[in-house]
């Protein structure tokens, strides 16, 4: 194992250490960085290789941009004027393969070096952000263990067209208000196991993502056979968000979380943006994926929507079908969403040991002729579904605590097919006339 101290770092903080660790990479094998802060831009991982950070060491993102790399620097990179972030990444593991991340230590991305959510907006903001801390690439063999990922400017860590991913023990955190401040994000990898993580970001805490074809990937579009078991996830936006780009996701399982503390709590989407859909894009196709055993303490439990917050249109390019909801306990402050479009591409959901409790409700509006935007959850109804086919809740249970006089019903239906109940309840809100409106 290559000690970077012997490769010439200090690990004072101070000192740019950036050349010394890299020749300690390129000497092959693992990278070992004893207690200290090793100031760095980025770094370029090889394969059969990796870094290990002990308890108390730090690598710190350098301040400066020019530490880092170009943003077209492999035809796989990519950058978001929008989003205000350049391309540039600390560490950089690209087509390789047998790579590791291991240790007691933590990665620190430098976030206050380069803005301050507190002091403007991301519209307001006029200066330039590094993006992913962490960019995984057309990758095999790929394990992060144990490790703290603190302070990013963007994405904490983003695994983009890899195969046989590891992901175990590690406690990633962003502040509130970072804007884009993601923990981990998937896009079309295969064969994924994320366990035992602790999660607290200001943006989704876990993204599954399909790309698809624009980004540039040898074998792009699917991401599949993911499990996601023993996590505690907290977000600002979505604990656990399915979903943007073009491609497939597919044969997944959630087991064994705890979600609290979040806006969102399990979110599939076909897709992310109002009119992408209509501006030619194809969506995600999402199928066969299993949530089970699992905690919400959230605003939003559950929200399967082909298009994010945008009003239904008459036909999809997509399907999101064969998803199952099993042994969960929820509680929410607003309405849960099963909304397709028009003809019926959201099918064959289940829910089976559910319950779910609701409480509050002082932003729930009355009935509106449209629901577009964020007022999609300030619906007075527990549960909305519309355009759906093949709803099966077994052993259902949706009741109300501490809630104001704005709820109407528990559950909302209208045009879908082969619905089923068995075994289920659903409580009248105190200011309600009934459990189920069916239109």
């Amino acid at each position: 194992m290559n000690n970077v101290r012997d490769f010439g770092a200090v690990g004072d903080g101070v000192t740019k250490d950036t050349i010394a660790i890299q020749k300690a990479i390129d000497a092959g094998g693992m990278v070992f960085f004893p207690p200290g802060v090793y100031l760095s831009g980025t770094l370029y991982l090889k394969s059969n290789g990796g870094l290990e950070l002990a308890p108390g060491a730090i690598l710190l993102g350098s301040p400066d941009i020019a530490d880092y790399n170009d943003r077209d620097f492999c035809p796989q990179n990519s950058f978001s004027i929008e989003e205000k972030a350049c391309g540039a990444h600390l560490i950089v593991a690209l087509e390789i393969h047998h790579v590791t991340l291991r240790g007691g230590g933590r990665i620190n991305g430098n976030r206050k070096a380069f803005f301050d959510p507190a002091k403007c907006s991301r519209a307001e903001f006029t200066g330039i952000r590094p993006s992913q801390m962490i960019f995984i690439c057309e990758c095999s063999d790929v394990s992060i263990e144990n490790l703290e990922m603190t302070h990013s400017p963007y994405w904490a860590c983003f695994l983009h067209g890899c195969e046989d991913i590891r992901l175990h023990g590690l406690k990633i955190t962003n502040e509130p208000g970072v804007w884009n401040g993601d923990g981990l994000d998937v896009d079309c990898c295969r064969r994924v196991c994320i366990s035992d993580c602790n999660i607290a970001t200001s943006d989704d805490s876990l993204a599954i993502r399909a790309g698809g074809t624009k980004k540039l990937l040898r074998s792009p579009g699917v991401t599949e056979y993911v499990t996601v078991t023993n996590c505690i996830l907290s977000s600002r936006q979505a604990a656990i968000r399915l979903g943007v780009g073009n491609g497939t996701i597919r044969h997944c399982v959630f087991s064994n979380l705890c979600i609290r503390d979040t806006n969102f709590g399990i979110v599939l989407l076909s897709t992310y943006l109002p009119a992408i859909f209509k501006s030619g894009a194809e969506g995600v196709e999402i199928a066969d994926v299993l949530f089970d055993n699992i905690l919400l303490d959230v605003r939003v439990p559950f929200d399967l929507s082909s298009n994010w917050i945008d009003e239904p249109l008459p036909a999809s390019r997509k399907k999101i079908s064969g998803i199952t909801f099993r042994g969960i306990r929820g509680y929410g402050k607003a309405n849960s969403i099963i909304q397709g479009n028009l003809d019926r591409n959201i099918e064959e959901i289940e829910f089976s040991d559910v319950s779910l409790t609701l409480s509050g409700g002082e932003r729930i509006l009355p009935e509106m002729e449209k629901w577009t935007g964020d007022n999609v959850y300030r619906r007075p109804y527990g549960f909305y579904i519309v355009n759906a086919s093949g709803i099966r809740f077994h052993r259902f249970r949706l009741r109300w605590r501490d809630e104001t006089d704005a709820w109407k019903s528990a559950l909302f239906l209208s045009n879908t097919e082969e619905v089923r109940m068995d075994d289920c309840t659903f409580d009248i809100p105190k200011a309600g006339c009934e459990s189920i409106i069916h239109q």
